[in-house]
């Protein structure tokens, strides 16, 4: 999720706003408990996958070391057979995502663009129509999986985890912005569940 969004909506206002003022109002309690979340459930993650291959799902980010280092575990996971497709999904990365596989060995005719999405969610819910069942493999940064699989149960997908560990310049900085990107998720989700 980006907060420097140039075009946004009048409910993803109202969600920023109030995510700001609950951390506010808790006297930021409520991010620190977000924040321990995520470090709590990356610990907990493991490679374990389908019987069967099904498509990875590459969440998008800026091009660079983190969408390469995302890159070469879907394409891994290809290579083993574990992974019958990729998908790389984001709006301006999916292409750069796509033509790194493409060097890395992947046929053309199983790499899918989905060039869409602009932060987690949408990576998930606009990507699931490239998928031939409810099974799929999500390659991102271990930090950021616990939303990614959180979000991916909440549209009823079976999501496995293929962590990626790699050397942060500021780790402490992922983790403290991924628990705001989880209590913007849970206020998002509130306020579709009421509005409808």
């Amino acid at each position: 999720m980006s907060w420097k969004t140039t075009t946004v909506s009048a409910n993803e206002r109202w969600t920023r706003r109030f995510t700001l003022a609950l951390t506010i109002g808790t006297g930021g309690a409520a991010w620190i408990g977000a924040t321990a979340w995520v470090l709590h459930q990356q610990r907990r993650l493991n490679d374990i996958g389908p019987t069967d291959p099904c498509p990875v799902l590459v969440l998008g980010c800026r091009p660079g070391p983190a969408l390469d280092a995302r890159v070469a575990a879907a394409v891994e996971l290809y290579h083993r057979g574990l992974a019958d497709r990729l998908i790389i999904s984001g709006r301006g990365e999916c292409r750069a995502g796509a033509e790194a596989a493409l060097r890395w060995g992947v046929p053309g005719a199983a790499v899918t663009q989905e060039t869409d999405a602009r932060n987690t969610w949408e990576n998930l819910s606009k990507s699931a129509r490239f998928l031939p069942d409810d099974r799929v493999w999500i390659a991102t940064d271990r930090w950021h999986l616990p939303r990614a699989l959180w979000f991916a149960g909440r549209l009823g997908l079976e999501a496995y985890p293929r962590p990626v560990d790699r050397a942060q310049r500021r780790p402490p900085v992922a983790f403290a912005r991924e628990g705001m990107s989880v209590l913007y998720g849970l206020v998002r989700q509130g306020r579709d569940a009421v509005t409808g």
